[in-house]
């Protein structure tokens, strides 16, 4: 008998990547459930907001809701399963409807009509479709957030991202198998068959939407927040791109008048606090950190000034710690 240490062989089983795990039926079911109940509340908040907000009829708005879980559904089992190179990051993602487009929503339907607001998200989508190679590893990602905006244009429903929530639950549990995301999915899909799901969440009274809507967006805002924690300020002009890009979005909302006499399309745009914020901070994020004077040693003016000012803060707080 050979005395030789042969190298110990790992069963195949063992080298399945925790993602890929396909767990048994009752825990794949009871975790979905899990991915379910964390983020039902938010995906059928924006029907509810933007039926409350146009005045439709509670059968109108419970079948929103069932177009939106349906949408929801197809694009989560997407995003978990994946189909080719094209579409799914193949990673335990739950994508609901997502609170970004719900003021210009609410604006152009206001405006021209739910048709309309339907007709952009196919536009949207396409769009999507297109630039989304040219991108953070993510492209297939991006296409499938895209794609959900195309079904939402055809189903009546509402473009799709990731639920921060969910990532949140996937690290509390320690759970990372996709699967347990394709079978939330797919109860998301049966609950969007059955009719009767929308109508009872249509009739939910209206504080009882405020306060939840007043809990996601907080719980957006929060999520912000930490974004912008990881954020590099030091020896650039982040800070200032992040006070003129928040600056020009509280201004729908502090002062809803200020846009009235510009003309109707600047005003859908410009109208809705997430839109204008993204705009300015993208916008301000190519001048001052991607043109190309950025690379040959010259500053603007306000570039100056703000340096100039950072010193002058610093020379003061110096002054104050001496004294």
């Amino acid at each position: 008998m050979s005395l030789t240490n042969a190298p110990e062989t790992v069963p195949p089983e063992r080298r399945v990547h925790p993602v890929d795990e396909v767990l048994p039926a009752p825990r794949l079911l009871i975790l979905g459930l899990q991915h379910l109940f964390i983020m039902y509340a938010g995906a059928v908040a924006v029907p509810l907001i933007v039926g409350g907000a146009l005045g439709l009829p509670t059968s109108t708005i419970g079948l929103l809701v069932n177009a939106d879980l349906f949408v929801s559904g197809i694009a989560t089992v997407i995003q978990s399963v994946g189909i080719g190179k094209i579409f799914g990051v193949r990673l335990p993602v739950v994508a609901g409807a997502t609170f970004t487009v719900l003021s210009p929503m609410i604006v152009i339907a206001q405006k021209y009509g739910l048709p309309t607001v339907y007709g952009a998200m196919l536009c949207s989508g396409v769009f999507g479709l297109l630039i989304a190679k040219p991108f953070s590893m993510l492209a297939r990602g991006l296409a499938t957030d895209a794609l959900s905006a195309v079904l939402a244009g055809f189903l009546n429903s509402f473009p799709d991202t990731a639920f921060a929530e969910n990532v949140g639950l996937v690290g509390l549990t320690r759970v990372r198998s996709r699967w347990v995301v394709t079978s939330c999915g797919t109860m998301l899909i049966l609950l969007g068959l059955l009719p009767k799901i929308g109508q009872v969440v249509a009739s939910v009274p209206g504080p009882v939407i405020g306060g939840a809507a007043t809990v996601m967006f907080a719980m957006v805002t929060a999520v912000g927040i930490q974004t912008l924690h990881k954020v590099n300020f030091d020896g650039n002009n982040n800070l200032l791109i992040v006070a003129v890009s928040l600056a020009a979005g509280l201004l729908p909302a502090v002062a809803p008048s200020f846009y009235e006499h510009f003309p109707n399309n600047f005003q859908v745009i410009f109208g809705s606090s997430i839109t204008s914020t993204v705009i300015v901070v993208f916008t301000l994020n190519i001048v001052f950190n991607h043109w190309s004077w950025r690379h040959q040693g010259t500053e603007s003016a306000v570039e100056v000034a703000v340096r100039e000012g950072a010193v002058a803060v610093n020379v003061l707080n110096d002054g104050a710690n001496v004294s």
